[in-house]
């Protein structure tokens, strides 16, 4: 599952030229030059009390070398777009990095204070169509669906010169992701949908809230339905609602990637509309443990000294044991309550009450979702269901775009620029059409 990050704000020349500025574009814009420069101290000189408390100078300094490991150097700023939101002024640099190409939000509000940073991967600008894709089979068309208080905004992708079609719903995986699921130059979702819809099955996907409005979700802090609620389920269930009231539409399916596969398999639950589940490189771990795996993975390549693998552990044990306070704070932004929510939703239960048809499909480089971590257990649990159809593909990764066999790997592979591959596809167009 991708990392969640939350920075907080960037800026300027210097401290005191910052404190002189007075046209909120260019605070925006300081302050991002200033995280690029290590400037904390006018970062936090600037921010509204609520960033000062979520985001003080330390919280930066930690973010900003996340920052640097996973995306490496800052090298441009390629385009601004602006707008304005209840009181806020809203800017969203498209920016390249050394790793990969970020979009980078931040908010500034009348009294010219930075009340908000965001930072989430974009596609390179030279992303190109899959080559499985026919773009004269299908149409694409902006969609809204959801709340006032929440809309969702998304992409529809529909078969052309059919009388009806199956529909497949993607719901995207951990942290801030688009309705792509962009991350580096990829566009897996992208991939996904236009072959789908290529083959006859339309295909609904859209932003996570935490995309949309991840400011705002932090602001206003969570609701009393939970954090996975504001998170994935109350916009998943407002999809299969879209869904349902289309025209022409067929069966419909839901597709949860990573740990979006935990949300799509309790949706299958729950709520009806649904034909079928399907699961992509999907958690059959609690959350906490997938922290421990990852950890004691990645360890071996950091050179750090035992104990603070050790420290890690135990402190994810703690969690999973649950034996800390709800309101522990693991990361800016992050609490020790949301791996407790989504012990809420276990998906092996799920997986048990869900009476319908379910497609597990896995990479088998895959380091984040493994094959024995999630995919065995998978097997050994549904296996003898006549519910569950199970696939793995040798040398795809988290993705499911090719990876290469054998070797140790990191997130630097999905900063290769690539499409998921036609193999994964085609699984999916055999078992929903066999399935309709």
């Amino acid at each position: 599952m991708k990392k969640m990050i939350w920075l907080t704000v960037f800026t300027c020349l210097c401290f005191s030229n910052l404190l002189a500025v007075t046209d909120p574009k260019e605070t925006a814009k300081s302050y991002l030059q200033s995280f690029f420069e290590g400037d904390f101290e006018a970062m936090v000189a600037v921010q509204d009390e609520t960033m000062r408390q979520l985001f003080g100078k330390q919280a930066i300094e930690q973010s900003f070398q996340a920052f640097k490991v996973n995306f490496g150097a800052f090298e441009a700023v390629l385009d601004i777009k602006e707008s304005e939101t209840q009181g806020y002024f809203i800017y969203l640099f498209y920016t390249k990095m050394q790793k990969a190409y970020l979009h980078i939000t931040v908010s500034v509000d009348t009294q010219n204070r930075v009340a908000g940073f965001y930072a989430k991967p974009a596609a390179s600008p030279n992303a190109l169509t899959p080559p499985y894709a026919d773009i004269e089979r299908f149409t694409e068309e902006e969609v809204v669906f959801g709340s006032k208080q929440w809309p969702v905004s998304g992409a529809l992708t529909l078969p052309k010169d059919v009388a009806s079609y199956p529909l497949v719903i993607l719901v995207g995986g951990s942290g801030p992701t688009d309705r792509d699921s962009a991350i580096g130059p990829n566009k897996p979702f992208r991939d996904l949908a236009y072959g789908l819809s290529s083959a006859g099955i339309g295909v609904l996907r859209y932003h996570k809230r935490t995309y949309s409005h991840g400011e705002r979700m932090v602001k206003e802090g969570i609701s009393e339905k939970g954090a996975v609620w504001d998170e994935y389920l109350e916009d998943l269930s407002e999809a299969i609602a879209f869904a349902n009231r289309l025209e022409n539409v067929g069966p419909i399916f839901v597709a949860g990637h990573s740990l979006g596969g935990q949300a799509a398999a309790f949706a299958a639950v729950e709520w009806e509309g649904l034909s079928g589940l399907i699961l992509l490189a999907a958690p059959a771990r609690r959350f906490a443990q997938i922290s421990i795996d990852q950890n004691r993975y990645f360890f071996p390549s950091t050179g750090l000294p035992q104990e603070q693998l050790d420290a890690v552990v135990a402190f994810f044990q703690s969690v999973l044991d649950r034996e800390l306070p709800p309101e522990t704070e693991i990361q800016p932004g992050l609490t020790v309550s949301y791996f407790y929510d989504w012990d809420h939703y276990p998906m092996m239960d799920s997986l048990s009450k869900a009476n319908l048809p379910v497609l597990v499909l896995q990479g088998e480089e895959d380091f984040q979702a493994t094959m024995d971590g999630d995919f065995l257990p998978f097997m050994e649990a549904f296996g003898n269901s006549a519910r569950f159809t199970f696939q793995s593909f040798p040398g795809l990764n988290h993705l499911f775009m090719k990876s290469e066999i054998g070797v140790f790997h990191t997130t630097e592979e999905y900063q290769i620029e690539g499409f998921v591959a036609f193999e994964t596809v085609e699984a999916l167009v055999s078992w929903i059409q066999q399935t309709r």
